[in-house]
C-alpha cells in the first residue's frame, strides 16, 4: 500500500493479519500498532518537506494573535485566494520552520512586532473607513475567546473566589451528595474540579463564535447580551465581596480617584477627564452609592472595549 503526500508516495507496511501491534488491542490496554500512519504524516510534515504545512500553520498563529491571516479565511488557503503580502507569509513560514516549529517563540516574535503593537485607532486625518482590514495598517479588532472573557471578568471584578464558592454551592445543592463528598477530601477535590469544568464549560458554550458568522466578524448574540445584562452569576460577581473591585471602589471617596482604580483595574488604562466628569455626575445622581459603583463596574465590563482586543 502507499499514500500521497503532495509529490511523495510514502510507503506503508503490510503485516501478517495478528501481528498488526507492539501491544494488542484489548478493554484493558491500549493498542500501540507497529506502524502509525499518523506519526508518519506529522513526521514528514514537520520534517522541512511541506513548506506549505509550515505557511498554513504560521498563518493560523498569525490570524490569533492580528485578528486576521494574511491568507484569509484561514480554511481558504488555496492558489484561487492568494496571500495579501506574499513575501511576509514566506517569511512566516520559513521562520516557523527554521525554529523547529516552536509555537511559543513564534508567538514571542509575532507580539515583539511593531504590527501586534499598533493601535486599532487611524493615524490623525485618516479615514478609517479607507484602511483595508488586510493591509494590517491599524490593528484589526476581535472578540476575546470564551476562556479569555472568562478569566477577564473574574480578574477584573476580582471574583475569583466568589466563582470559587459558586462552584461550592452548587455542589451542596445535593445534601446527601455533600455530605458524602465532605467525609472524603479526594473526592470532593475532584468533585470541585468537575463542577468549575461544568461551569467553564457552559460559559464557553454561550459566549462561542455564532454559527454561520464570517471568521473574524464578531457581533454579540442575544444570549450573550442577556448574560451580560442580568445573569446571577455576573450580577454576583459584581455585588459588594470581600476584597473584590466593588468593594474597593465604595471605600474610596474622591470620584477621580474610583475612576483611575476602575479603569486600570477593567480597561488597563487610565480614564479621561471627560470619562471622569461621567462618573462624578453618575454618582451625584444616585442616592445608593453601592449601587452606583456597581452600575458603574457593569458598565466598564459590559463594553465594547472590554470584551475586544484592539
Amino acid at each position: 500500500m502507499a499514500a500521497r503526500l503532495t509529490s511523495d508516495v510514502l510507503a506503508i507496511p503490510e503485516f501478517p493479519e495478528g501481528e498488526e501491534y507492539v501491544e494488542k488491542p484489548s478493554s484493558k490496554v491500549r493498542s500501540v500498532p507497529k506502524f502509525s500512519l499518523r506519526e508518519l504524516l506529522a513526521t514528514k510534515l514537520t520534517g522541512g518537506e511541506t513548506p506549505e504545512f509550515a505557511r498554513n500553520m504560521a498563518n493560523r498563529l498569525w490570524a490569533m494573535m492580528m485578528g486576521r491571516g494574511v491568507v484569509h479565511p484561514l480554511d481558504a488557503h488555496h492558489a484561487a485566494n492568494p496571500p495579501s503580502h506574499p513575501e511576509l507569509l514566506e517569511g512566516l513560514g520559513e521562520s516557523f520552520q527554521q525554529s523547529g516549529f516552536d509555537t511559543r517563540s513564534f508567538l514571542r516574535e509575532l507580539a515583539l512586532s511593531e504590527t501586534y503593537q499598533r493601535s486599532s485607532i487611524a493615524p490623525a486625518k485618516v479615514d478609517p473607513s479607507t484602511i483595508a482590514a488586510e493591509s494590517f495598517a491599524v490593528a484589526n479588532m476581535k472578540g476575546l475567546s470564551p476562556e479569555q472573557l472568562l478569566h477577564s471578568l473574574l480578574e477584573a471584578t476580582g471574583s475569583q473566589g466568589v466563582f470559587e464558592k459558586q462552584v461550592e454551592d452548587a455542589l451542596k445543592e445535593d445534601a446527601e451528595a455533600w455530605a458524602e463528598l465532605s467525609a472524603d477530601a479526594e473526592k470532593l477535590a475532584a468533585a470541585r474540579d468537575a463542577k468549575k469544568a461544568e461551569r467553564v464549560k457552559e460559559f464557553i458554550t454561550l459566549f462561542g463564535s455564532t454559527p454561520g458568522r464570517p471568521e473574524g466578524e464578531f457581533q454579540a448574540s442575544l444570549p450573550q447580551s442577556l448574560f451580560l445584562a442580568n445573569n446571577p452569576a455576573l450580577v454576583e460577581w459584581l455585588e459588594p465581596q470581600p476584597d473584590n473591585l466593588t468593594t474597593r471602589l465604595i471605600a474610596v471617596d474622591d470620584p477621580a480617584d474610583v475612576g483611575r482604580m476602575a479603569y486600570l483595574s477593567v480597561l488597563s488604562r487610565q480614564p479621561e477627564d471627560e470619562e471622569i466628569s461621567l462618573l462624578a455626575e453618575h454618582l451625584q445622581s444616585r442616592d445608593d452609592r453601592r449601587a452606583a459603583i456597581v452600575e458603574f463596574v457593569w458598565s466598564l465590563v459590559a463594553s465594547a472595549e472590554f470584551r475586544l482586543n484592539h
